[in-house]
């Protein structure tokens, strides 16, 4: 069962690999075999035909884009001991928006998304991975409330529902070749950010 599991992320991965390379149009059951070291019954095995490669893929680049920024806040968070420490980490953090590998994840997302727009499996699978990242979002924010680092009067789900969009729509003004100064963004989004969460 391991060894079918790692051929079917090998199989995404190769399918990953080409849509990030070359869009979902170079995604072809030859050439994932390919990149992927098997052959087209081995594919066939795991996937009903190339749309399935291809939602299974976009929806694992989705999941894989909510993990990174899972994974980068809980390290910027990790080890905070009072309420002062939590706010400048938290800042810290939200300045990490402007980073060329934060935009280039929101892009991942928002190529997805935009996939998604004619497959209700991937739909689905956007959705699914939405409600995880907004229930970790929301975990989080019962421990800060819990730690009495922030006083809020929202509860921790709709805060974490406000979260989650307001990563992903950035990418709205991001999409624009003329990347702008982040800097009064960033100022603008700390200032709701503590106002909501009552810094």
């Amino acid at each position: 069962m391991a060894e079918d599991q790692g051929t079917r992320e090998r199989l995404l991965d190769a399918a990953i690999a080409l849509i990030e390379a070359e869009g979902e149009s170079a995604v072809r059951v030859g050439r994932v075999v390919e990149v992927a070291g098997f052959t087209k019954p081995v594919l066939y095995h795991h996937f009903a035909d190339k749309d399935a490669v291809i939602v299974q893929a976009q929806a694992e680049r989705y999941r894989r884009s909510l993990e990174w920024a899972n994974t980068g806040f809980s390290a910027a968070m990790n080890g905070v001991r009072s309420r002062e420490e939590f706010g400048a980490r938290l800042a810290v953090s939200i300045a990490g928006f402007s980073t060329d590998e934060s935009r280039h994840q929101r892009r991942i997302r928002n190529e997805v998304l935009g996939s998604s727009v004619s497959r209700p499996d991937l739909q689905d699978a956007v959705a699914r991975a939405n409600r995880v990242f907004i229930s970790w979002v929301a975990l989080e924010i019962d421990r800060w409330k819990e730690n009495g680092w922030i006083e809020t009067r929202y509860s921790s789900h709709e805060l974490a529902e406000w979260w989650a969009v307001q990563i992903h729509g950035r990418h709205f003004v991001e999409v624009d070749s003329n990347i702008r100064d982040d800097r009064e963004w960033i100022a603008i989004t700390m200032s709701t950010v503590r106002h909501l969460l009552g810094l």
